[in-house]
């Protein structure tokens, strides 16, 4: 039997995004698929369907920092109870640096993308997103994994 496929397109800056990766990543009803993670950048997709961000829509923000509560609750994944300062956040600059890691490194991908989702969602560090920031853990994770790939 062929293993069941699954894309995931994810943001970092969506806390919705972070849900579904940890839950796809660690539960075991998923441990059979194979998990394709394609990073996007949310910003672009609302402006290809014409949909307004939901910072544009009255109470989205309200509702989005109530229902990423009550789903991370329900599926077990860490959670900052207080949204993280800054949020939404631009993400243009990492989105394009995890297209890259995707691209060019793709064995690097989920590990990097899980540890990005971390300092955002369960840290509420949203400086993350600056290149200052996310460098050092592209370049510790990619280091680290260079250094398994040696010893292992």
């Amino acid at each position: 039997m062929v293993a069941p496929k699954i894309t995931l397109y994810f943001d970092i800056g969506s806390p919705f995004s972070y849900i579904a990766f940890h839950v796809l990543k660690n539960s075991p009803v998923f441990s059979n698929c194979q998990i394709a993670y394609v990073p996007v950048l949310l910003r672009d997709l609302f402006q290809k369907c014409q949909n307004p961000p939901p910072i544009a829509v009255k109470n989205k923000l309200q509702w989005i920092n109530k229902e990423r509560l009550y789903w991370a609750h329900r599926f077990g994944v860490p959670m900052s109870v207080p949204i993280p300062e800054g949020f939404p956040a631009s993400t243009g600059n990492l989105q394009a640096a995890l297209a890259g890691v995707a691209a060019h490194s793709p064995e690097n991908l989920v590990v990097i993308t899980e540890k990005l989702f971390a300092i955002f969602w369960e840290e509420g560090k949203t400086k993350i997103i600056d290149e200052e920031e996310f460098q050092p853990v592209f370049q510790s994770e990619m280091e680290e994994n260079r250094l398994s790939d040696v010893v292992g």
